[in-house]
């Protein structure tokens, strides 16, 4: 009894996983783990992509008559609120759970790397070389291809019985002519663009990429958004740069805003604010900012057919939100183009932002921007130090 417990302690139970519907626009991505038995004809198992949906069909009834399986199904709202990498994970955990025999191994198909608290190890192109995965690629694929023709029939306009969700000519036609459904990818790009035309325009002013993540969360399900990056105040330019870099890292996350980057304009900051240069932090000097700031958000909204502008301004606990609405409202009447006044400290906003802030890892600077708040940080460093000295 003690050998035949070491045999099966040495014993592999290798699991094959694959998944079908990472690319498409809409409905559900379905993932398989299939565990062979001895003597399965592997023969008749090939990439799913490679058999006819006949052919997909015969295979997949002898692959659930004789081997082990299960299966796991994440949602499109799912995908858009973790993103496709999570809820194929997900989805392969759950297929995973569903066997009956525990794996002592997993072999998945492609080359992510995934986290699974049981030894795994991704191949690319395992639907081609392991035929675990290629049988786990049938049963996605079948499964898959199955709920999308019971979906037709509750949306027929759309003919996912022919094109499955992927971004097909069809799909693209249906989509423009009957708009979004419920089961379409919200996150996707073609799908979000044809959101986005039905939705009001908004020029969002970020002054920094640390301020902007709760803001652009509560407005891109009611605004299509356009990021509108201008900080002509920002010393020195190297500093610009990576705050202009670390918002795009923002944009990456929100893949359907888009980003302008207005004139980076430090000699007109320097003449409006000139006189003010030893006025404190929040003074007379960054009324003038705020004001220059909102004026060029504004005029460029103007210009370019947006239907409403905003700041990301009002996100930090350091500025003023009467000054923000004040020049809000003004360049409002001046323009024609509504001031959208939003408060983003509200509803705990800042500590919002800064948990998508510690998600990304941004760079979170320490002083306003300017030259001259960070003269005064300096001074306020060197006038500690002396006193830590006395």
């Amino acid at each position: 009894m003690k050998c035949l417990n070491e045999i099966m302690k040495k014993t592999k139970i290798i699991a094959g996983i694959d998944e079908a519907g990472r690319g498409p626009w809409a409905g559900p991505v379905v993932a398989a783990a299939v565990i062979l038995p001895h003597r399965f004809p592997t023969a008749l198992l090939k990439d799913s992509k490679k058999l006819s949906s006949t052919q997909r069909e015969k295979v997949y009834t002898l692959i659930t008559q004789k081997c082990e399986y299960g299966i796991g199904i994440v949602d499109q709202t799912t995908i858009d609120e973790i993103g496709i990498k999570k809820a194929t994970q997900q989805a392969m955990y759950q297929a995973v759970q569903q066997l009956t025999t525990k794996p002592t191994e997993l072999l998945v198909d492609g080359n992510d790397q995934f986290s699974f608290p049981i030894q795994h190890t991704s191949i690319i192109k395992g639907d081609e070389k392991i035929p675990s995965i290629s049988a786990a690629s049938i049963i996605a694929k079948v499964t898959r291809d199955r709920l999308m023709r019971e979906e037709h029939k509750k949306y027929p306009h759309y003919r996912f019985d022919l094109h499955k969700g992927y971004g097909t000519r069809l799909h693209r036609d249906m989509l423009q002519q009957y708009g979004v459904c419920p089961l379409h990818r919200k996150s996707y790009k073609p799908v979000a663009e044809i959101l986005n035309k039905q939705k009001p325009k908004l020029l969002l002013h970020i002054c920094c990429a640390v301020d902007a993540g709760w803001p652009i969360l509560k407005l891109k399900d009611t605004y299509a958004i356009t990021c509108y990056f201008y900080d002509p105040n920002i010393h020195p330019k190297k500093e610009y740069i990576k705050r202009r870099n670390e918002m795009k890292k923002i944009i990456r996350k929100f893949k359907t805003i888009d980003f302008i980057e207005g004139p980076y304009e430090p000699d007109l900051f320097f003449k409006r604010t000139k006189g003010l240069e030893w006025e404190p932090e929040r003074g007379k000097r960054c009324d003038v900012c705020t004001h220059l700031l909102l004026e060029k958000t504004a005029q460029y909204a103007q210009q370019n057919g947006f239907d409403y502008f905003t700041t990301t301004l009002s996100t930090s606990p350091h500025k003023d939100i009467v000054r923000i609405q004040k020049y809000g409202k003004f360049w409002e009447k001046e323009t024609g183009v509504t001031y959208l006044d939003e408060n983003f400290k509200k509803e705990n906003g800042y500590l919002k932002t800064l948990a998508i802030v510690q998600e990304l890892h941004i760079y979170q600077q320490n002083y306003c921007g300017c030259i001259f708040s960070l003269r005064d940080r300096k001074r306020k460093e060197t006038g500690k130090a002396l006193q830590k000295l006395l």
